[in-house]
């Protein structure tokens, strides 16, 4: 195993859990805890690394506290969070991690019709692993699932109800496919969810596996 990579969460069968077995909680319960005046310290360190890196933009992300199965049904709990959000560990709330902001991704190990998987090479504008070999990937946006709902107003727990966000976890990963590796949906199978990983190397941070596989394949010539 790769020191740098630990798995949270392995699907128990090797054909995966289709979009059908998976729910998802979203509650404030799952949000990043906040440590007293943290957010001036939070806002000073982002000030500064887009200082260094003009590219770097917030957003809002979903925050992955848990993932547990029962039953046959395999349940996400998030919170929400965002790119600036303070990354701190501690051991209160009988959490090591509660103070970290763990914005949940979504990668694919994405197989093509000739037997080959598709891997890229990182930008060396991003702030992680820039200009290292990656699987296409990104992460699935709170901000889709509300603009479901048609309700205005700021981003709410209460409106990112769990069949909608599900439906983006699934979405998201094919979404990076299409911009990343500029695939048409038509030739991408549905998403089976493979397991959940934590990247090490950036305070844990999970990213949820996917297999999909295409009707394309990589030209004779490359």
């Amino acid at each position: 195993m790769d020191p740098e990579i630990s798995i949270l969460f392995q699907c128990p069968s090797p054909e995966g859990i289709p979009e059908t077995q998976v729910r998802a909680e979203v509650s404030p319960a799952y949000d990043r805890r906040s440590l007293p005046g943290d957010q001036l310290e939070i806002e000073r360190a982002w000030q500064a690394r887009c200082r260094q890196n003009p590219w770097l933009f917030d957003g809002s992300k979903f925050r992955l506290s848990s993932v547990t199965t029962e039953g046959g049904i395999t349940t996400f709990c998030l919170g929400l969070t965002c790119y600036k959000d303070f990354e701190r560990g501690c051991r209160d709330f009988g959490d090591r991690r509660a103070y970290l902001a763990h914005p949940l991704g979504v990668g694919a190990m994405l197989h093509l019709a000739d037997n080959r998987f598709l891997f890229l090479r990182r930008s060396q504008c991003v702030a992680e692993a820039p200009g290292k070999i990656d699987i296409p990937g990104g992460h699935p946006e709170p901000q889709v699932v509300k603009d479901q709902t048609a309700s205005g107003g700021p981003l709410c727990h209460q409106d990112l109800l769990g069949e909608l966000v599900v439906q983006e976890l699934f979405s998201a990963v094919l979404r990076e496919i299409q911009d990343e590796v500029n695939l048409p949906a038509s030739s991408l199978s549905r998403p089976v969810l493979l397991g959940v990983a934590r990247n090490e190397t950036s305070a844990g941070r999970c990213s949820a596996e996917f297999y999909v596989s295409s009707a394309f394949q990589v030209r004779p010539d490359i």
